[in-house]
């Protein structure tokens, strides 16, 4: 399955209370379901510290 989850949030410089939020949730899913393929939507270029694979 392809999800598609808006990554706004995940920014590194600070990074607030949604930020930590969706890292975690998607920490979790992507851990739970390997099987699926994530699509991160982000409006801005990708900060290297959040692509970990």
């Amino acid at each position: 399955m392809r999800i598609a989850i808006n990554a706004i949030f995940l920014q590194n410089n600070p990074m607030e209370g949604y930020g930590h939020y969706t890292a975690e949730v998607l920490r979790r899913m992507v851990t739970s379901h390997p099987e699926d393929e994530f699509l991160l939507l982000y409006d801005r270029a990708w900060e290297t510290p959040f692509i970990t694979a």
